[in-house]
């Protein structure tokens, strides 16, 4: 999952949706305010950066096993596989449900993320399970984060009780 935050000074008890984000491909993804970073609701998917220069679409075929290649000079992303291992829906799930998968070129190109957000260094991520342990999620960090369907019954519980929608890929 890639997610994006942008960091405001302002700090909320209660997730809440505040705005829609829009990303170079036109996708739009809301957004909550979870303590301090306000975090996409959903997995990114553009194939395109910022600055509408389209990203390569990794395929064996072409690139063989170059995207595992940390000296490949392309930045690329593929698409997660969509099986739907739980049937939990009956139409095939479309090719973007899980978003894209970008290699580490794409990610570190500071081109990947809308105007003004950015992708979230680890330290955030302590924030969060720190915000979370903070207000009665302590143990429950990652059941808090993940949706409250999609994942096999033997991923234990899963309450997405701050609305951040976890889904179960990659």
């Amino acid at each position: 999952m890639l997610l994006f935050n942008n960091f405001d000074k302002e700090q909320s008890i209660f997730p809440e949706i505040i705005e829609v984000v829009t990303d170079a491909d036109g996708n739009l993804y809301q957004a909550v305010k979870i303590s301090i970073p306000t975090w996409m609701l959903e997995n990114f998917k553009t194939t395109s950066f910022n600055d509408k220069t389209p990203i390569t679409k990794y395929t064996f075929e072409i690139h063989g096993s170059s995207w595992l290649n940390l000296n490949t000079r392309n930045s690329m992303n593929q698409w997660p596989d969509t099986a739907d291992l739980n049937n939990l829906y009956d139409p095939e799930l479309p090719f973007d449900f899980y978003g894209a998968m970008y290699n580490h070129l794409a990610i570190e190109s500071a081109k990947l993320a809308p105007a003004g957000w950015r992708i979230p260094p680890v330290q955030y991520f302590r924030e969060l399970k720190s915000y979370l342990s903070a207000n009665s999620f302590v143990g429950e960090e990652a059941i808090t984060l993940k949706t409250a369907t999609d994942w096999f019954e033997s991923s234990g519980k899963r309450t997405n009780a701050v609305v951040f929608n976890g889904l179960p890929n990659g």
